[in-house]
């Protein structure tokens, strides 16, 4: 590994880059982490939640409908993430929100209607 400038290691679903690795400066080395994770489905069969945060994982995908089975959730974080297509309409039975954030993620489309039923939400 003598004078190696760029390693990648592959682990599951992670990648690990080192860049500007020398025996030399071994220090002085950068290094990131690009996860492809997705949101798992299961995640729905944990009803008695009220709050979730997935903020910055980079998570990727779609949102799955199955959050939609979490109606006791009032807080509902997903921004900073690599999150792409529309809303679930499964989303539509969420109705003890108050705080939904998703900013900066790559979503596409129109904001879904079933936001107006919200009624105590207070932070979009």
């Amino acid at each position: 590994m003598i004078g190696v400038k760029y390693w990648r290691l592959n682990a599951s679903s992670c990648q690990i880059e080192m860049v500007g690795v020398t025996p030399e400066t071994p220090r002085n080395a950068e290094s990131s982490i690009i996860c492809e994770w997705k949101i798992p489905k299961d995640l729905g069969n944990t009803t008695t939640l009220t709050y979730m945060s997935l903020e910055a994982n980079q998570f990727s995908g779609f949102v799955p409908p199955e959050l939609g089975d979490l109606t006791n959730l009032q807080t509902l974080v997903l921004s900073s993430n690599n999150l792409t297509g529309n809303l679930p309409m499964g989303l539509a039975r969420l109705r003890n929100l108050t705080d939904f954030r998703i900013n900066d993620n790559n979503f596409r489309g129109i904001i879904p209607d079933f936001i107006q039923n919200w009624k105590l939400l207070t932070k979009l």
